[in-house]
């Protein structure tokens, strides 16, 4: 049995992920699969960011 090693990361190296993703052109689950990242915690990171930069606008 492999020991996964889990590998924490701060809310830049979040943005970081996410901008390749879009630059990727693969759907989440493939880009998680290929970069180890459990699904669950991508979506999670980027529902969280995408509402913090959303609160950063300015009101119309």
């Amino acid at each position: 049995m492999r020991k996964q090693s889990h590998i924490r990361m701060n809310e830049s190296q979040w943005q970081t992920v996410l901008a390749d993703f879009q630059q990727s052109g693969l759907t989440q689950k493939q880009y998680c699969k290929q970069n180890h990242i459990a699904h669950s915690t991508f979506s999670k990171w980027k529902a969280q960011l995408t509402l913090r930069n959303l609160r950063k606008l300015p009101k119309r």
